[in-house]
């Protein structure tokens, strides 16, 4: 399994449309059990926080997934932004941990973290 993470506009889906061969049909939410490639979004991330035991194994089970890195810039004021944050940091950290492979993409680039990218 393989991580793709990175900010905002970092290039992420291209990378894995153009790099890795998806399509962005191939690239869903987890209520689409068909898709190879999984996109975590805010909502996700946050149910992360309080059902970390049930969701894992079924985002554990995608080829792919793209997480956004929020955790590089300044700290939030808002509440509900900071929590957000630590959401991602999480579910980065322990995705990560049972990757692979993870990239994280920075101005379309990719950089290796862990294991080794073979196009």
């Amino acid at each position: 399994m393989m991580v793709v993470i990175g900010g905002y506009g970092s290039g992420r889906r291209t990378f894995v449309c153009e790099k890795l061969g998806f399509t962005l049909t191939d690239i869903g939410t987890l209520s689409d059990t068909s898709c190879a490639v999984l996109f975590i979004d805010n909502d996700l991330a946050l149910s992360f926080l309080t059902q970390r035991e049930v969701l894992l194994p079924l985002i554990l089970q995608k080829e792919v997934i793209i997480c956004t890195e929020a955790g590089c810039g300044i700290v939030p004021a808002e509440e509900e932004q900071n929590l957000l944050r630590e959401a991602y940091g999480l579910l980065n950290r322990v995705c990560a941990a049972n990757a692979d492979t993870v990239v994280r993409m920075c101005c379309g680039i990719p950089q290796v973290l862990k294991g080794e990218l073979t196009l």
